[in-house]
C-alpha cells in the first residue's frame, strides 16, 4: 500500500534512512581521496574523528559543547555507513516492549491473542523450513501458466490472486472539505518510490553499466538479486537478468515521481503535480493493464476520482505493458509476489541456507560451540522475522500500536502531548497577531489553517482497527504464516474500503507506514500533524520527562511538524489541504524573500572538503526547524521554564556520530541539514540565546541581530 508522494514531501523522518544514497551528486568526493574535515563557521563534529581535543565553549559551538561527552563516548561505535543516533538509541525499543507483552500470558485481549498467534507462528523456523515455497507456489504457477497478456490480465483480475504487482493503492482525499478517495501509484520493482531520489533520472545512468548505478539503486538491486537467488536462479544468470529487468522498468520508471523533486518546483506549482482521474480515464491511460477490473474485484471501483502523482508514468507504463513484453512482465510479477511474501516464508533457496558456514570453515574449536552459534543465529533471525510479520500496516501494526499505547505508554503521556500541541497552536496565534508585516487578510487565512489543523497524537483520526472479525489459524489448525498474512491484508483493505466516499479523514499516512516506526510528520493534504507511537523512547519523550526536556525534544519535533504547514511547500495549501494562494497584497513576496534569506544563509556554510551546504534543497526542513524551535522557546518563556535546560535538550536531540561516507550521503540526498547545523543555526537565530549564554560579537555563535532570520 502507498499513499500519494505529495503526502511524503513534508514528513520529518527522525532517522532519515540514509544507509543508502546517490553517489552522483555534483559535490561528491571520492572515498579514496583525502578529505579535509574543516568547516565554516563550525566543523561538523557529527563526523567521526572531527571532535576537538577539548570541549568548546557554548559561545563558539553550542552543539559540540553540549553534546561533547556523548559524541566522545560514541566515537568507536561507528562503522562505515552505520551511524549512531541518540534519538534511535534506547535501552528498550518498542519491539522489545511488544515482545515482553507477548510473552506475558496475563494479557488475553483479542488483539493480543492475534499478535501472539502470528508472532509464535513466525518463530517456528522448523515449520517454515518444511513449507519452503509451497505457500506461494500456487500464485507463481498462475502467472507461469498465462500464455498471453489477456490470460495474465485474467489472473490479475481474479479474486484468487491477492496481489497488485504493477501498481499500489492507498486512501487519500481531494481535500479535507471533500471525501476520501483512492490513490494510485507506481509499484516499481527496483526502487521504492516513496524513498526515491530519482535514481532513474540520474545523469549518465545506463541500465547495462552497473558502474553508473546510484548507490540507492545498487541496494534495491541487491534485494532483487536475493529474491532471484531464493527462486533458484544461478549467480551466472542473475547479472544478465538484472540488466534485462532494469532496461524494461527504466522505460517508465524515469517518468515516476520521486519525493525530492517537489522542492525544485516554482512556488505555486505544487498543485499541478497531482491528477484526479475517473476510473475510465485511469483505465484509458494504463492501456492494456486491467486496473479497472482489479479495482472492481477489490471493491474500490466507487471512488469519485483516483489520485495519481504526475500521470506521465501511467502512459509510459502502458507503452511497455504489451504482448511483446509478456515474458518479462511475468518475471516481474513473480518477483513482486516473492518479495511481498519474503517476511512470511523461508524460501527453499534462502540466503541463510545458501551461505551457511560449515563447522570446518567456521573457526570454532568445537562442534558444540559451532552448533550453539548456529542456533543463536537462527533464533535471532526468527525474532526479527516474527516482529516484522506482526508490525506491518497490513498485518497487525495497528493492533500492536494500540496495545503499546494503551498498556505501556498510558493516557498521561498522550494528554501531555495533546496539551503541548494545543499550546503551540496558541503560540502561533499570538506570533501572527503580533506580526507587523502581514496584512489582516493573510492573518485570517493563517488562523483558519491553525484552527482547522488536526493533531493525531499516538493514534490515527479513524482510531485503531479492532480486529474483532478476524480469525487466524494456528499451524495445528492447518494455518500458515503466509495464509494468515493474506487474511489480515484482506481485512485491512476491507476496513479502508469503508472510508471511500466518506467525509475526508487524515488517514493516508497512517495506512502507509506502520505506527511502530520512529517518525512524525505533517500531511499537507489533510492539514494534520501526526505523532506515531514508534517515536516514543527515553531520548524523545517519556511520561515522567521534565517539561524542559519535553519541550526541547518532542516539543521541538511537534513544533517542526506544525511549522511545515507554513513553510515553502506547506504554505501552498489552505486549511482544507487544497492548493490555494491565501496570501494578500505583497505578503507572498515578503514571505519568499525571507525564505530566500534562510536559503542563502545555509548556502554560505562550508561543511567539509570545501563542500557548501545546500540551502535550497533543505529549505523546507530548515524553515520548519527554525519556526518550530522559535515557537518552543516562546512557549517555554510563557510557562516560565528553565531555558538553559530547554536549549540543551534541543541540542541533545540531534546527537549523532557517523563516518565520512555517511556524511557524504547526507550531502548527496538528504532534504534535512546536518545535525550540528540543526542545533547551532536555530539556537543562534533566537535572541534569548545571546542573553542566556552571554554571546557577543567575536564569538563564533554570534550573529548580528539584523542577520537573525524570523519567517513569521
Amino acid at each position: 500500500m502507498k499513499r500519494s508522494l505529495m503526502n511524503v514531501v513534508l514528513s520529518f523522518s527522525l532517522v532519515a534512512g540514509l544507509l543508502v544514497g546517490c553517489s552522483n551528486a555534483s559535490q561528491s568526493v571520492s572515498s579514496e581521496a583525502e578529505i579535509d574535515l574543516t568547516g565554516s563557521p563550525w566543523n561538523d563534529t557529527c563526523i567521526q574523528g572531527n571532535l576537538p581535543e577539548e570541549k568548546p565553549s557554548e559561545k563558539d559551538d553550542f552543539y559540540a559543547s553540549v553534546d561533547y561527552d556523548w559524541l566522545e563516548e560514541k566515537q568507536d561505535e561507528v562503522y562505515e555507513l552505520a551511524p549512531v543516533y541518540a534519538m534511535a538509541s534506547t535501552t528498550k525499543s518498542i519491539s522489545e516492549v511488544i515482545v515482553e507483552m507477548i510473552n506475558d500470558e496475563s494479557n488475553t485481549s483479542k488483539n493480543m491473542d492475534l499478535v501472539r498467534l502470528m508472532y509464535n507462528q513466525a518463530l517456528d523456523t522448523d515449520t517454515l523450513d518444511k513449507q519452503g515455497n509451497s505457500t506461494i507456489q500456487p500464485y507463481l504457477d498462475l502467472i507461469d501458466k498465462a500464455d498471453s497478456l489477456d490470460a495474465l490480465n485474467e489472473v490479475f483480475a481474479s479474486k484468487d490472486f491477492p496481489f497488485t504487482p504493477f501498481h499500489s493503492e492507498g486512501i487519500t482525499t481531494t481535500h479535507m472539505d471533500g471525501v476520501n478517495i483512492v490513490s494510485i501509484s507506481d509499484n516499481l520493482l527496483m526502487i521504492d518510490s516513496l524513498n526515491s531520489y530519482g535514481e532513474y533520472r540520474t545523469e549518465g545512468f545506463d541500465p547495462e553499466d552497473a558502474d553508473t548505478y546510484p548507490t540507492t539503486l545498487k541496494n534495491y538491486v541487491q534485494n532483487v538479486q536475493n529474491a532471484l537467488l531464493a527462486m533458484g536462479m544461478s549467480d551466472d544468470d542473475i547479472s544478465d537478468e538484472i540488466v534485462k529487468l532494469l532496461k524494461w522498468e527504466y522505460q517508465y520508471g524515469k517518468e515516476c515521481s520521486y519525493s525530492t523533486e517537489y522542492s525544485d518546483l516554482e512556488y505555486g506549482e505544487i498543485g499541478s503535480i497531482s491528477s484526479y482521474l475517473t476510473l475510465d480515464e485511469l483505465q484509458e491511460k494504463m492501456g492494456s493493464y486491467p486496473i479497472k477490473k482489479i479495482l472492481e474485484k477489490e471493491g474500490r471501483d466507487q471512488s469519485v476520482s483516483y489520485q495519481t502523482a504526475d500521470e506521465k508514468w501511467l502512459s509510459a507504463f502502458a507503452s511497455i505493458y504489451t504482448e511483446d513484453n509478456l515474458d518479462i512482465i511475468k518475471e516481474v510479477a513473480k518477483l513482486k509476489v516473492i518479495m511481498e511474501a519474503i517476511p512470511y516464508i523461508i524460501p527453499e533457496n534462502s540466503l541463510s541456507k545458501q551461505f551457511a558456514v560449515s563447522f570446518e570453515d567456521s573457526g570454532y574449536d568445537t562442534e558444540e560451540e559451532y552448533e550453539q552459534s548456529q542456533a543463536d543465529l537462527k533464533a535471532e533471525e526468527a525474532k526479527s522475522r516474527a516482529y516484522t510479520a506482526i508490525s506491518q500496516v497490513n498485518t497487525l501494526g495497528y493492533a500492536i500500536s494500540d496495545i503499546y499505547v494503551s498498556d505501556y505508554v498510558g493516557d498521561e503521556a498522550k494528554e501531555r502531548l495533546t496539551t503541548l500541541s494545543k499550546d503551540l497552536v496558541e503560540v502561533y496565534h499570538k506570533e501572527i497577531e503580533e506580526n507587523e508585516w502581514l496584512e489582516e487578510e493573510t492573518k485570517e487565512a493563517i488562523y483558519k489553517k491553525l484552527d482547522k489543523m488536526r493533531f493525531n497524537i499516538l493514534e490515527p483520526e479513524c482510531g485503531y482497527f479492532d480486529y474483532e472479525g478476524v480469525s487466524l489459524k494456528t499451524t495445528e489448525e492447518g494455518g500458515t504464516l503466509f495464509d494468515n498474512y493474506l487474511i489480515l491484508k484482506q481485512y485491512v483493505m476491507d476496513q479502508e474500503n469503508k472510508w471511500i466516499g466518506q467525509t475526508a479523514m487524515s488517514v493516508s499516512a497512517w495506512i502507509t507506514y506502520s505506527p511502530t516506526v520512529q517518525n512524525a510528520f505533517y500531511d499537507p493534504e489533510s492539514n494534520s500533524v501526526n505523532i506515531v507511537p514508534g517515536i516514543l523512547n527515553e531520548n524523545i519523550f517519556t511520561a515522567d520527562m521534565s517539561d524542559e526536556e519535553m519541550y526541547g525534544r518532542i516539543g521541538a519535533i511537534i513544533g517542526h511538524e506544525l511549522s511545515h504547514a507554513f513553510d515553502y511547500l506547506g504554505s501552498q495549501y489552505d486549511e482544507y489541504g487544497a492548493c490555494n494562494d491565501w496570501f494578500a497584497g505583497n505578503d507572498k513576496e515578503e514571505f519568499l524573500e525571507k525564505q530566500q534569506k534562510l536559503a542563502d544563509y545555509y548556502n554560505s556554510i562550508t561543511l567539509f572538503n570545501n563542500i557548501k551546504a545546500d540551502g535550497d534543497k533543505t529549505l523546507t526542513e530548515n524553515g520548519a526547524d527554525l519556526t518550530g524551535f522559535k515557537a518552543i522557546v516562546a512557549l517555554a518563556k510563557n510557562k516560565d521554564l528553565d531555558l538553559d535546560e530547554v536549549y540543551k535538550a534541543y541540542a541533545q536531540l540531534w546527537e549523532v556520530v557517523m563516518d565520512t561516507s555517511y556524511a557524504q550521503l547526507i550531502v548527496d540526498i538528504d532534504s534535512h541539514s546536518q545535525n550540528y547545523l540543526r542545533a547551532n543555526v536555530n539556537v543562534q537565530m533566537t535572541d534569548e540565546f545571546y542573553e542566556l549564554y552571554d554571546v557577543d560579537q567575536g564569538d563564533t555563535m554570534y550573529l548580528a541581530s539584523e542577520d537573525r532570520i524570523t519567517i513569521w
